[in-house]
């Protein structure tokens, strides 16, 4: 009787264990595009890349697959989205700022990725604006997608 009252005990957990364990592997929640303008203060190029899959890997993690020319940005005096999740943005794309316990006031600056194949098109000092920015991603890597990159100054003495 008593076993028969552990195993069952130990079964009505398993939901709770194997939703756990499918937690952590699940995609990024969804997030409603934004557009966001702010001045560059640091921009890293990175050309496309290929990621080999890691086999028994559940997701992108588990295939073959190519990561897009980008540059890695951090805009300062940004507007354009939530205190909130400029946070978590920050967070997602591993800023170091992001470990921050007071979160009352915007983040210092905001970090982005955005797909661009010419090296040369974002430079420190440049203001944009990002139309209809998105962040999505799993256990294999974190994408984005915009609709409209628009420069709307540049740098003095800048072309």
């Amino acid at each position: 009787m008593r076993t028969t009252n552990f195993l069952a005990s130990l079964l009505s957990l398993a939901p709770l264990v194997i939703g756990s364990a499918v937690a952590s592997a699940a995609p990024l929640p969804p997030m409603k595009p934004v557009t966001i303008e702010g001045t560059i203060a640091k921009a890293q190029w990175t050309p496309e890349t290929k990621v080999a899959g890691r086999p028994g890997f559940s997701g992108s993690l588990g295939v073959d697959h190519t990561v897009p020319a980008h540059f890695r940005i951090e805009l300062v005096d940004f507007r354009g989205l939530s205190t909130d999740l400029a946070w978590r943005l920050n967070g997602i794309m591993s800023d170091p700022t992001s470990s921050q316990t007071e979160r009352e006031n915007p983040p210092p600056h905001l970090v982005l990725q955005l797909n661009e194949k010419n090296p040369h098109a974002l430079t420190k000092g440049m203001r944009i604006r990002v139309g209809d920015y998105v962040v999505s991603g799993d256990e294999g890597g974190t994408w984005t997608r915009f609709t409209k990159l628009e420069i709307l100054s540049r740098p003095p003495g800048e072309k």
